[in-house]
Protein backbone atom coordinates (compact mmCIF):
# COMPACT_ATOMS: atom_id res chain seq x y z
CA UNK A 1 0.00 0.00 0.00
CA UNK A 2 2.87 2.23 0.43
CA UNK A 3 4.42 1.96 -2.96
CA UNK A 4 1.17 2.97 -4.04
CA UNK A 5 0.91 6.02 -2.36
CA UNK A 6 4.94 6.83 -3.46
CA UNK A 7 3.88 6.23 -6.84
CA UNK A 8 0.91 8.86 -6.66
CA UNK A 9 3.49 11.34 -4.40
CA UNK A 10 5.37 10.60 -7.16
CA UNK A 11 3.46 10.99 -10.44
CA UNK A 12 1.78 14.50 -8.86
CA UNK A 13 5.25 15.87 -8.30
CA UNK A 14 6.52 14.88 -11.53
CA UNK A 15 3.19 16.70 -13.05
CA UNK A 16 3.57 19.62 -11.02
CA UNK A 17 7.00 20.37 -11.69
CA UNK A 18 7.01 19.72 -15.30
CA UNK A 19 4.02 21.39 -16.35
CA UNK A 20 3.57 23.85 -13.97
CA UNK A 21 0.32 22.79 -13.07
CA UNK A 22 -1.45 20.88 -9.73
CA UNK A 23 -3.01 17.52 -10.49
CA UNK A 24 -6.50 19.00 -9.00
CA UNK A 25 -5.90 21.50 -12.23
CA UNK A 26 -5.84 18.14 -14.91
CA UNK A 27 -9.16 17.20 -12.88
CA UNK A 28 -10.66 20.28 -13.19
CA UNK A 29 -9.76 20.66 -16.83
CA UNK A 30 -11.62 17.23 -17.59
CA UNK A 31 -14.83 17.47 -15.82
CA UNK A 32 -14.88 21.23 -17.33
CA UNK A 33 -14.30 19.24 -20.94
CA UNK A 34 -16.87 16.76 -20.37
CA UNK A 35 -19.49 19.62 -19.01
CA UNK A 36 -18.65 21.31 -22.16
CA UNK A 37 -19.45 18.02 -24.58
CA UNK A 38 -22.76 17.49 -22.30
CA UNK A 39 -23.97 20.73 -23.02
CA UNK A 40 -23.11 21.17 -26.62
CA UNK A 41 -24.93 17.21 -27.38
CA UNK A 42 -27.95 18.83 -24.85
CA UNK A 43 -28.50 21.89 -27.22
CA UNK A 44 -28.58 20.16 -30.05
CA UNK A 45 -30.78 17.46 -29.06
CA UNK A 46 -33.06 20.92 -27.32
CA UNK A 47 -32.85 22.66 -31.08
CA UNK A 48 -34.46 19.18 -32.47
CA UNK A 49 -37.28 18.36 -29.82
CA UNK A 50 -38.15 22.08 -30.39
CA UNK A 51 -38.39 21.98 -34.04
CA UNK A 52 -40.36 18.69 -34.25
CA UNK A 53 -42.94 20.36 -31.69
CA UNK A 54 -43.40 23.62 -33.62
CA UNK A 55 -43.75 21.07 -37.01
CA UNK A 56 -46.52 19.19 -34.91
CA UNK A 57 -48.18 22.62 -33.67
CA UNK A 58 -48.07 24.11 -36.99
CA UNK A 59 -50.43 20.88 -38.30
CA UNK A 60 -52.52 20.86 -35.49
CA UNK A 61 -53.24 24.70 -36.02
CA UNK A 62 -53.82 23.63 -39.74
CA UNK A 63 -56.61 20.77 -39.09
CA UNK A 64 -58.07 23.50 -36.28
CA UNK A 65 -58.41 26.07 -38.95
CA UNK A 66 -59.90 23.77 -41.59
CA UNK A 67 -62.63 22.19 -39.23
CA UNK A 68 -65.98 23.69 -39.76
CA UNK A 69 -66.52 26.21 -37.18
CA UNK A 70 -70.23 25.66 -35.31
CA UNK A 71 -72.37 28.85 -36.31
CA UNK A 72 -74.32 30.67 -33.08
CA UNK A 73 -78.08 30.98 -33.86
Amino acid sequence: MYRIFQFVDGFHQSIHLSYGFCLWNLLALIVTAILVVVLVVHAFKQKKRRKKMEEKLEELQAQKAAEPQPQET
